[in-house]
């Protein structure tokens, strides 16, 4: 139980600062600077490679366990599985904005600004939702048996790392 909370917790606390790093990318554009391209390309690549491919998924997994165990707490943690397609959509988006940011001269245009925004403030919406109600549910009603079940199927998601 423990590892697998921690984990997406952890997940949160690294995607947090990401996004606090993408406010300072656009308060340098507010401010006419230019954007910070290593920064922006650090956090469009693991934006599209680690929230939906990883850190979604197990959280889906755990989603599906609870609703199984306790509906009325499922309902309550909200519709996870839409929230997670609306932000593959915003990541699609913003990672989009950020590539042709990165290929921009010196400053990223309004557009790449408002996508930003968009995705910053639904991914903290999202993640508040899942920290106040969603891990809070899963930890009351999960049993350590489906704890056990949940990390036998994270496993599953990621192939073992290949040989050195």
């Amino acid at each position: 139980m423990k590892k697998v909370l921690n984990s997406l917790r952890g997940d949160h606390t690294r995607m947090s600062g990401i996004l606090d790093g993408l406010d300072q990318q656009l308060a340098r554009i507010d401010s006419g600077g230019a954007v910070d391209r290593q920064m922006l390309g650090d956090a469009v690549e693991y934006c599209q490679a680690y929230p939906a491919r990883v850190h979604h998924q197990k959280e889906d997994l755990v989603m599906r366990r609870l609703r199984a165990r306790d509906e009325a707490a499922a309902a309550a943690a909200g519709d996870l599985e839409a929230e997670h397609a609306r932000l593959l959509r915003l990541t699609n988006s913003f990672t989009a904005a950020g590539r042709q940011a990165i290929e921009e001269s010196d400053s990223a245009s309004g557009e790449f600004a408002q996508i930003t925004r968009e995705f910053i403030n639904a991914y903290r919406a999202h993640i508040e939702r899942e920290e106040r109600y969603f891990l809070p549910a899963a930890l009351w009603s999960l049993t350590p048996e489906d704890w056990v079940e949940i990390e036998r199927e994270i496993a599953k998601l990621s192939p073992p790392p290949a040989p050195a």
